[in-house]
């Protein structure tokens, strides 16, 4: 079983790693991008499905959230992304050099963001943020564990 759980903490730590370039990336693209830019890629990427069926909710959801985009929201979203994915990838070189100090610090700052997340999911109802929440809750938890296996020496 322990072993089991320290590969699931491992994979988990890659996955960190993974999210924290991407979220980088993502954030400098929104950086670059107009609001009227991602209104007519959201337009263009669901005009055949809302050919088919002009009620279709995903479709929908996505263009009124094209059109509700601002500036400040892709400010917003640019700079917590590159903030994100710089901790996030931070934590992790951590992790792997194996600076018991970083679990501590990485369990902290997943649950601090974990809480702001879940705090941005009851206004923007965002399946991403949950997404995020889960995984950044379950990292902390595979943290703990990791810490207390590497003190007992395992």
């Amino acid at each position: 079983m322990e072993k089991k759980i320290h590969e699931l903490f491992e994979l988990g730590v890659f996955l960190k790693g993974v999210e924290g370039i991407l979220e980088l990336f993502t954030g400098f693209f929104f950086l670059t991008i107009t609001t009227s830019l991602v209104s007519n890629v959201v337009i263009w990427l669901t005009r055949g499905e809302l050919t088919e069926d002009p009620n279709d909710a995903i479709a929908n959801a996505l263009i009124h959230w094209s059109h509700q985009l601002t500036l400040s929201t892709t400010s917003f979203i640019a700079v917590f992304l590159i903030l994100h994915g710089i901790i996030n990838f931070a934590l992790v070189i951590g992790i792997i050099r194996k600076k018991l100090w970083v679990y501590a610090a990485a369990t902290a700052v997943f649950l601090i963001f974990a809480s702001y997340q879940i705090y941005r999911f009851a206004i923007t109802h965002s399946f991403v943020l949950a997404g995020t929440v889960v995984f950044d809750v379950a990292m902390a938890l595979l943290l703990i564990h990791e810490y207390r296996r590497i003190k007992v020496g395992f």
